[in-house]
């Protein structure tokens, strides 16, 4: 009888572990693709200069996948968080600093 208990005891022990390992590993590859889904979804401000009307630069708010595959080509537009980390005097807002980049690109 003792030893029928403890083979039970060890493969329901067994079967446990099974069970939280395969929980655990669906839970970190849904935290990894939460993680890989923000980067995504993530925000820069973009100080946006239209070809052509410069003096009409405006501060915008795009995904970093809008900036990467759109703004970063119109050659004039900039990302504030890069202009500040390049420019770290600077301590103007990000709507007096798209005004001036505006007024310089002109």
């Amino acid at each position: 009888m003792r030893k029928n208990t403890a083979t039970r005891t060890v493969i329901r022990f067994a079967i446990v572990i099974a069970v939280a390992t395969t929980l655990t590993s669906g839970m970190v590859g849904a935290v990894a693709g939460a993680e890989h889904q923000s980067g995504e979804t993530e925000n820069v401000e973009v100080c946006h200069v239209p070809a052509g009307n410069p003096s009409n630069a405006q501060l915008v708010t795009v995904s970093e996948r809008g900036w990467e595959n759109g703004h970063s080509n119109h050659g004039n537009d900039i990302r504030i968080d890069e202009h500040r980390s390049h420019h770290p005097d600077h301590h103007h807002s990000a709507e007096t600093m798209c005004e001036h980049h505006g007024e310089h690109v002109a």
